[in-house]
């Protein structure tokens, strides 16, 4: 049966974990990538008023710093101007770094000082933006040097911008400007734990609502499958029982006959047949009518039943006539307590619609091996028996290889 609760709870769970995912993963990307785009316009904006207002300090460095130290560097008295002019310009802004390359790469200004003289030529940022493109990245930095303190753990947009000479697109020199992003990138981090968190929500109340409807489709699909089920047991039970007794019909009858010859066969043993018919049953429907004579044939079978083992069988031939199949017998005179059982109790008198009525019972006996070798001649002459039964008196049994009955 499909389990529709279990693998919608499991599709729901999988399919909300991986929207949430994609939702948290798609914004924090778009969000990244419009404060990349910000920052980096911003430190466009900077880079160029920067070049604007500085231009008379840095540009003798550019040009003046090939094949100088960087000592010597730092000695020049436009160095001094420049770091303090640039120191003065970013305060109050969240520029941590600021870097000027001349056009072969080499480091001529660095806030930190470290890094003065250094070669960036093989620098992808610096090749882009040598050539007029703006090139920045993204970094996290567990320590970084800013004007003259040390900061850590933090979040750095770093920038490469071509600087042009004015009123001409030739390119005088590289800046690298470094933005501090962490506390914005801090600002995403707690929107898209508030976004997932409330995407969550929404969809666990969704999920509930759909779990409770599916739930009880489930419920209904669970009763329909136990109907069925109930059904085809109704069924098969109705194709191998008699309707009115509930005892195997002739169809099971001869299924369990095929499988006590097979058993017999191989363990060499006996088993026998009785046929029986009901003697004076007519009687009681046309007196008392059809019902009184159903009620009838349920006792009969009842008092039939009580008078063999487990393992045997009683079966409705149809009518007013009962086969019983004994099982395992050591020999065919192993049936005599049964059949004077069976006169006995059956012939007890019933209450039926307040009334006392008898029958009387005539069986033919017929025992495997010793009378017949198939199912079809241990019937035939069971019926043989019982008929002599009787032809003879009625109210008795008879085995067909014994002409004296009983």
């Amino acid at each position: 049966m499909f389990k529709l609760l279990r693998y919608f709870s499991i599709a729901s769970v999988v399919s909300i974990a991986t929207a949430v995912v994609l939702l948290g993963f798609f914004y924090r990307e778009i969000a990244y990538r419009q404060l990349v785009d910000s920052g980096e316009n911003s430190n466009i904006a900077l880079a160029r008023a920067i070049a604007n207002t500085l231009r008379p300090a840095y540009t003798p460095l550019t040009e003046s710093a090939a094949g100088m130290s960087p000592d010597a560097l730092r000695a020049l008295p436009d160095f001094t101007r420049l770091h303090q002019a640039i120191q003065e310009s970013v305060q109050g802004l969240p520029l941590v770094k600021v870097k000027v390359y001349d056009l072969n790469g080499r480091t001529v200004y660095s806030s930190d000082f470290r890094q003065i003289g250094e070669d960036k030529s093989a620098d992808p940022g610096f090749g882009a933006a040598r050539t007029g493109d703006v090139k920045s990245v993204l970094y996290h930095r567990e320590s970084f040097h800013a004007f003259g303190q040390t900061i850590v753990n933090r979040d750095l947009l770093g920038s490469f911008i071509p600087v042009r000479r004015p009123g001409s697109d030739t390119i005088e020199a590289v800046f690298e400007l470094f933005r501090d992003l962490t506390p914005l990138l801090g600002d995403i981090a707690e929107t898209q734990r508030n976004i997932v968190a409330g995407a969550v929500a929404v969809l666990a109340f969704l999920y509930g609502i759909l779990f409770a409807i599916v739930k009880r489709a489930d419920g209904l699909f669970k009763r329909q499958e136990k109907e069925r089920e109930r059904a085809e047991v109704l069924i098969r039970h109705l194709a191998n029982h008699d309707a009115l007794t509930g005892l195997p019909n002739r169809r099971l009858l001869d299924d369990r006959l095929n499988q006590a010859l097979f058993h017999a066969q191989r363990k060499g043993t006996r088993f026998a047949l009785m046929l029986i018919d009901l003697d004076g049953f007519k009687v009681i429907n046309d007196t008392y009518g059809h019902r009184a004579g159903d009620t009838a044939l349920k006792i009969v079978a009842k008092r039939l039943s009580d008078c063999v083992r487990n393992a045997d069988t009683v079966a409705r031939q149809g009518g007013d006539e009962f086969v019983i199949l004994l099982n395992d017998l050591a020999q065919g005179a192993d049936s005599v307590n049964i059949a004077d059982k069976i006169l006995h109790d059956v012939m007890q008198p019933m209450a039926i619609d307040g009334r006392q009525v008898t029958v009387g019972v005539s069986i033919g006996i017929s025992v495997y091996p010793d009378d017949a070798g198939d199912d079809e001649s241990m019937l035939r002459l069971a019926d043989t028996a019982m008929y002599h039964v009787k032809q003879t008196g009625k109210g008795g049994y008879r085995y067909h290889s014994d002409p004296r009955g009983t």
